[in-house]
């Protein structure tokens, strides 16, 4: 199950480094792997809380919770590529830009 982890994490990885590189911008692989893994942890904080209370709650609303989760992390991983992009078009990235990354 590990293995089966890593390999997704390294599968988000490729796509986001691709994708940024396709524009022209350059992260490292440190960077982007942090917000990777901030994004998935915050998913699955969400995803858990919604486990706790799926006895109480209908599927219905267990199902439309989890696409909230889901949506949530593509809009995380959405700006985080927006604010990259905007960085690239400052001259020198400031500590500030950078730490923006991490938000």
């Amino acid at each position: 199950m590990l293995r089966r982890h890593l390999s997704k994490l390294e599968e988000a990885l490729q796509y986001a480094s691709l994708t940024l590189t396709s524009q022209g911008i350059v992260v490292s692989k440190v960077e982007l792997r942090s917000v990777i893994e901030k994004a998935y942890l915050e998913y699955k904080a969400k995803t858990n809380a919604v486990l706790t209370t799926e006895s109480l709650t209908s599927e219905g609303a267990t199902q439309a919770a989890a696409k909230e989760a889901v949506s949530d992390l593509a809009a995380k991983l959405n700006n985080f590529l927006a604010q990259a992009t905007a960085d690239v078009s400052s001259a020198s990235p400031t500590e500030d830009s950078l730490s923006r990354l991490y938000l």
